[in-house]
């Protein structure tokens, strides 16, 4: 159950609201395989978001939180780190400017 910040693991291994006697777990949010569960990140962002309202925390906790786990899965994302985004630019690095890449 979502709505039980107490007993849901998520809300165990990375609470809405500070522990003292825990430090957070960095976990992020993925929609899996959107195919087979018919969903994306929208939809789960939105129902964790409600999940937080529904059991009393504030827009701006719920939005606290979120965007921290946002910045968690951009931190330990599998994909290619922006300033390389364009393999060109990834292979161009490093090599004599008088070598031209093919189009």
């Amino acid at each position: 159950n979502l709505g039980d910040l107490t007993r849901h693991p998520l809300w165990r291994l990375r609470p809405p609201r500070p522990t003292p006697d825990l430090p957070p777990v960095s976990i992020c949010i993925g929609s899996d395989d959107p195919i087979t569960f018919a969903t994306n990140l929208r939809h789960e962002y939105m129902l964790l978001h409600d999940a937080m309202i529904l059991a009393d925390l504030t827009y701006d906790e719920a939005k606290s939180w979120l965007n921290d786990v946002r910045q968690s899965g951009l931190e330990s994302r599998f994909t290619i780190p922006r300033p390389y985004q364009n393999i060109r630019d990834h292979i161009a690095i490093g090599l004599d400017t008088s070598i031209e890449l093919p189009p």
